[in-house]
């Protein structure tokens, strides 16, 4: 029987064991350490606390002392799961307890701190694994529209599966679709991974118009539908712009993993919160230590991991300051550097 082994268990992890197990592979999920109570609720009553979802059949729920144990047999496939600031923990588990040469694939989100380039998780993990000397096999990611809420309970959800090598990724997404959940494949694993991350990052501005709506009621109701549209088409043209100067295709950001995703992150989650908080008018300092304290906003720290890559693209003449306004207002807003105030002359 097949086997795949997934390393966290928060939404997203869990979410997608179910289709996993549908297909008939034995699955078993590893909390973290912060996962502890979730894994136990699990055991307890096979239900997600936070998912308010039963996992799949085939899913085996472990706490993270079992990971040796689970990986002293090379999976088919090895998952990781892990929250955006987890990643340098998650490659501090597979150095020491990986064996063999299973694919991997990242459901985490988010780009490295390099300065001089944007750097995808993928290949930041390998590059860790590969200056320990220890060997791995492909890497590659899941990415695309999808709500944990969502795919836990069956809904249709189509979302793409990126390796290097297309016939790998062709392969795995044969193997893990279902009648509900579709899987395309791409080589573009860099173009998919940065539309992965900076699609929290963009959601954050163009949620901001919701925010802003109570405070200036019109009185035939109007909304701010048309403002919204007008961010959301920038967002997608600068997100397309970075994927290229990051060694991605362009028009991987106009598919489901760029366009699609973006619309799916605007319609909740801590992301387009953190936009709304903003647009009402709160500092991002006042919203993470308010509404949002306690809580990982992977958009803002992709925020912090852009400035410098962004500064090192305009400098060497790959991007202008013009080419990126709605990105430089997220980073200077999200740093306290300056109010969210959209100069829409300077779009589009």
């Amino acid at each position: 029987m097949s086997r795949i082994v997934i390393l966290g268990a928060g939404v997203m992890s869990t979410a997608f064991a179910t289709p996993l197990s549908d297909n008939g592979f034995d699955v078993d999920l590893v909390g973290t350490h912060l996962d502890r109570d979730h894994v136990d609720a699990m055991k307890a009553s096979r239900e997600h606390p936070r998912l308010r979802a039963r996992i799949g059949e085939r899913v085996t729920p472990r706490q993270i002392e079992s990971l040796s144990e689970v990986l002293a047999t090379p999976p088919d496939l090895l998952v990781v799961g892990v929250s955006t600031p987890g990643i340098g923990w998650a490659t501090e588990q597979l150095l020491r307890h990986m064996t063999g040469r299973p694919p991997v694939i990242f459901l985490t989100k988010g780009i490295s701190d390099s300065a001089d380039r944007i750097e995808i998780l993928p290949d930041l993990v390998g590059r860790s694994l590969a200056q320990a000397g220890k060997d791995h096999g492909p890497l590659g990611a899941v990415g695309g529209p999808c709500i944990a809420g969502e795919l836990a309970v069956r809904r249709q959800t189509s979302a793409i599966i990126g390796f290097r090598d297309e016939a790998l990724a062709a392969d795995w997404a044969a193997r893990l679709s279902t009648g509900y959940y579709h899987l395309s494949a791409t080589d573009d694993l860099v173009g998919l991974e940065i539309c992965a991350a900076l699609k929290n990052f963009f959601a954050i501005g163009v949620s901001v118009p919701r925010g802003r709506l109570a405070e200036m009621p019109a009185p035939n109701g109007a909304a701010l539908h048309n403002e919204v549209a007008s961010l959301f088409n920038q967002a997608v043209t600068e997100l397309a712009r970075i994927v290229g100067v990051g060694g991605g295709r362009p028009a991987t950001a106009y598919g489901l993993a760029g366009l699609g995703d973006l619309h799916v992150t605007t319609q909740a989650g801590r992301n387009s919160k953190l936009g709304v908080l903003i647009g009402e008018g709160l500092s991002y300092a006042e919203a993470m230590a308010g509404p949002l304290n306690g809580e990982t906003v992977e958009g803002a720290i992709v925020a912090r991991s852009l400035r410098a890559p962004l500064a090192a693209a305009i400098d060497s003449g790959q991007l202008t300051e013009a080419d990126l306004p709605l990105a430089h207002l997220i980073v200077e807003s999200v740093a306290g550097k300056a109010a969210f105030k959209v100069d829409f002359a300077a779009f589009h």
